[in-house]
């Protein structure tokens, strides 16, 4: 004879004693603190027709409970034969359940009605009474009504004193030396192989963000690791292992452990990189990045081929950007990087290169200069000038340092074009028609700025 189940056993911190006599080979259990059994929604045990819904509201027994309108939930603890106290859990939802929750107890005698208002006593145990139960019983919820029924937990305890002999059919050993380790592939878990001669495999259970909702990850596992690979990277992932022997009976639950799998792979390197080149800065251009988790880009810039490479711009949100600090007649080199919001950084993306223009110098400043001056009317005896001839326009940059005359006939104006800036010297002299040429006018300076 033994006390099986498919879920745990909870007992007081009084029966320690008892665990031991369970451990040891003590053929008797002594009459100390009752065992209890507790059977929460979604054990193994559990079954249901009809749909039944979810729900972590009105402070639930294990983090959730399930309701519906119309079908059964069952509960089949696989108890040793032996008279129980049978108590149930639902939740605080009040008015919203059902007054009158119909509860068939199949006991070893037959089964037995009774009847729950779930519109009080939420979120405690209330006793439903004691029965007689075996391995064949089953409690079983039936909802038939327009008010939603609440299944929650279930719980046994063991009423008087204890059965004798001890159970022999004892749980297997709690997985111990467990790990979970991340990796780009998923959350590797790992713990020691099972020691019990009745093993029959090891169920994974898994909580997604925090340690409080738990579901199934793997059963059956005959190996002492296994690999979650529906993983979200960022994301905290927690996990304990059961032990289950042959008989159905399951071990306590191991530690937790927990993982992250963190965003180790960089984002594509940038393409489409231009670099175009104007008179006073290079602008740099590519395209943009596909990568969904992109935080910024990074250029790099080199003035010595292809080594030499520093940061010219960081944290960058656009694709693009326009390098003014350059200097003319000097080739640069450039690549560009991605980075995501993990710190990841892409392999560069091709180098490219441009060359700053050299100006040409800027056209000298010109002026226009016009002379003119007054016919003379007398020779240089004082007589009456009768054959004059033209006139000699003289120019140079220093005074006295004129260079050769430029005739202009009997003109007397003269313009001067393209003269540069500085100092500037004019004359004029006048020329009859045998040859003779009149001394230079006084010296006219001009200073051009």
């Amino acid at each position: 004879m033994s006390l099986r189940s498919t879920t745990s056993w909870y007992r007081s911190a009084r029966a320690a004693s008892v665990l031991l006599l369970c451990l040891g080979n003590a053929p008797r259990l002594a009459a100390l603190d009752p065992w209890i059994l507790v059977m929460d929604d979604g054990d193994p045990g559990t079954s249901s027709t009809g749909t039944w819904t979810a729900s972590s509201s009105g402070e639930p027994f294990g983090g959730s409970a399930l309701y519906a309108r119309r079908g059964t939930y069952t509960f089949h603890p696989q108890l040793y034969p032996w008279s129980y106290v049978v108590r149930l859990h639902w939740t605080t939802l009040g008015e919203a359940l059902s007054p009158r929750t119909r509860v068939i107890v199949e006991t070893a005698t037959g089964p037995q009605e009774r009847f729950v208002n779930q519109r009080t006593g939420g979120g405690q145990w209330s006793s439903l009474g004691t029965f007689d139960l075996n391995e064949s019983s089953r409690v079983r919820f039936l909802a038939r009504n327009k008010y939603p029924v609440c299944v929650d937990a279930v719980s046994f305890e063991l009423a008087g004193s204890a059965p004798e002999p001890l159970p022999p059919d004892l749980p297997p050993a709690t997985p111990s030396g467990v790990q979970a380790t991340a990796s780009q592939g998923g959350i590797r878990i790992d713990w020691a192989e099972a020691l019990d001669a009745d093993f029959a495999g090891f169920t994974v259970h898994r909580s997604r963000g925090d340690a409080s909702s738990f579901a199934v990850l793997a059963s059956g596992l005959l190996a002492s690791e296994h690999l979650d690979a529906a993983v979200d990277i960022g994301t905290a992932y927690y996990y304990y292992v059961v032990a289950r022997d042959s008989a159905g009976n399951v071990s306590a639950p191991s530690i937790i452990v927990s993982a992250t799998v963190l965003d180790e792979a960089p984002p594509p390197a940038p393409a489409g990189v231009q670099a175009v080149a104007t008179t006073n800065a290079i602008s740099l251009d590519w395209a943009d990045s596909a990568a969904s988790d992109l935080a910024s880009y990074t250029v790099y810039r080199s003035a010595n081929g292809d080594q030499g490479y520093s940061v010219l711009a960081a944290g960058l949100s656009a694709s693009s950007l326009v390098d003014a600090n350059v200097f003319a007649g000097t080739t640069y080199y450039y690549y560009v990087t991605a980075l995501d919001g993990a710190g990841n950084e892409s392999a560069p993306s091709a180098t490219v290169s441009a060359t700053v223009a050299v100006l040409p110098p800027p056209e000298p400043a010109t002026h226009t200069v016009t002379l003119t001056w007054d016919a003379p009317t007398l020779s240089a005896d004082g007589s009456l000038l009768a054959d004059l001839a033209g006139f000699r326009v003289y120019w140079g940059s220093a005074a006295g340092g004129y260079g050769a005359p430029i005739n202009v006939g009997m003109n007397m104006t003269h313009t001067f074009t393209s003269l540069l800036n500085g100092e500037h010297h004019f004359a004029v002299t006048a020329y009859d028609t045998s040859g003779n040429e009149s001394s230079r006018s006084e010296d006219l300076s001009l200073l051009l700025e």
